[in-house]
């Protein structure tokens, strides 16, 4: 769903008037703690189900490691209001994770419902080490991945509020550089170099 949503800052960045050459004009260095840890974050849950020992063995501590990162992705860069939706919804991810014994508390029926059964089977199986099935005992569950789209192709998918507001803030984030004239010029006022 993110790389959608990412495409689609662009199209809407275009619309407004936008150019995309802006964004290269940004201090990709001081970004750099969150695009890490937002790629850490995306390799893990894809390999997390593979009998990688370097992912499997660690894989709760490779995830908590990206956050970290996007913690002090966002300290670096505070004067950017966009990225501090990124950051709620990393805190809220963080929280359930957390709290649940460093796995990602999932909604069995909501995988169901976006027609995720094999993961469901992984799941059962023990293969996928960062998710954990909601039950009784699960804390904070509402901040777990409650949130489905139908298996409607390309968003299918369960998603926690946190993904949400991540993938809000990096929306606002593209469209917002795209339309900042700041960025025509490397000035330094946080984006540029």
């Amino acid at each position: 769903m993110i790389w959608l949503f990412l495409l689609l800052a662009v199209i809407v960045g275009y619309m407004k008037g936008g150019k995309f050459t802006r964004i290269k004009n940004l201090n990709f260095k001081k970004l750099s703690p969150i695009i890490i840890a937002l790629v850490v974050q995306y390799l893990v849950l894809i390999f997390s189900d593979k009998d990688l020992k370097v992912i499997g063995n660690y894989v709760e501590e490779i995830y908590l490691v990206s956050f970290i990162l996007i913690f002090i992705g966002v300290i670096i860069n505070i004067n950017i209001p966009s990225l501090w939706i990124v950051f709620v919804g990393s805190i809220s991810n963080f929280i359930v994770f957390a709290m649940n014994g460093m796995k990602i508390p999932v909604s069995l029926d909501a995988l169901k419902i976006a027609g995720m059964n094999s993961t469901i089977k992984l799941m059962e199986n023990g293969q996928y080490k960062l998710y954990d099935a909601i039950a009784n005992g699960t804390n904070y569950e509402i901040l777990g991945k409650v949130i489905t789209i139908d298996n409607i192709l390309p968003l299918a998918g369960v998603f926690s509020v946190g993904d949400i507001l991540i993938t809000m803030g990096l929306f606002v984030f593209i469209e917002s550089s795209m339309n900042d004239k700041k960025l025509d010029r490397r000035m330094n006022f946080g984006f540029g170099k």
